[in-house]
């Protein structure tokens, strides 16, 4: 009983066009290895020469690959233009669609290459989709990290900051971005310190806007009587801590 082999297992291409360029690979490869002369367009030349088995090639011959080529057309590139983008299309393995060769000969002699392209820029979409995800994070994790350096100055510039002084401390670290909510976090953390603000409720702020916090303590500190402001100014450190050094730096 023969034994019949099927198409797709075959050694030799079904294609002729797969066969053809097969067999013109095969011969400029044989005569590069054997250095003998090439000419123009040698795998153009030799796959027309195989698919149309003719020895001449003609505009004939190159319509049978590319129906859009009108030769009678004065505005058309010549044939030599044509063979030389051929020939870089079978050169390259179907990579490489130079004018003025339309895209859809790529596709009907290398139709395995479209898939191979659109796989490749898919990777690489991912890959670019990927570096922006990571460069994202970083720009996060920089952006949390400045803030938060931000947020050790304006803590430490507090501490050395009176209460008749706390509207242009507020003014200053908001034009520097520092968040309203940080400011008067900070601001609650800090007014316990002086003896002219011993008396403020703060559970009155609950839910107060923090300019009206700034004008209570304002109007807290301007009638107050001068000994206890004096006081006040006895409250702030006279040099910065180990703790304050590093975090300026």
């Amino acid at each position: 009983m023969m034994n019949i082999i099927p198409r797709s297992h075959s050694v030799v291409p079904f294609c002729p066009f797969a066969l053809a360029i097969s067999l013109a690979t095969a011969d400029v490869e044989k005569r590069s290895r054997s250095r003998a002369a090439t000419g123009q367009s040698p795998y153009a030349r030799a796959f027309l020469r195989h698919l149309c088995e003719t020895r001449e090639i003609r505009t004939t011959h190159l319509c049978s690959v590319i129906p859009e080529y009108r030769p009678g057309l004065r505005l058309n590139p010549p044939l030599e233009a044509y063979l030389a983008a051929l020939d870089a299309l079978i050169a390259s393995r179907g990579e490489h669609c130079p004018l003025p060769l339309p895209a859809s000969v790529r596709l009907r002699l290398f139709p395995g290459v479209a898939g191979r392209i659109r796989q490749r820029q898919a990777h690489r979409d991912a890959l670019s989709d990927h570096r922006e995800v990571l460069q994202a994070q970083r720009d996060r994790v920089l952006t949390r990290r400045r803030y938060r350096n931000l947020l050790d100055r304006a803590a430490i510039a507090l501490r050395f900051t009176l209460p008749v002084d706390l509207c242009s401390w507020c003014s200053h670290w908001q034009d520097e971005g520092v968040r309203e909510h940080d400011l008067l976090s900070a601001v609650m953390a800090w007014l316990r310190r002086f003896p002219s603000l011993m008396r403020l409720d703060v559970a009155e702020w609950e839910g107060e806007p923090f300019w009206q916090v700034r004008y209570d303590i304002g109007l807290t500190v301007r009638s107050a009587p001068v000994w206890v402001t004096e006081l006040d100014r006895r409250m702030l450190p006279n040099q910065l801590t180990v703790s304050d050094r590093v975090s300026t730096g």
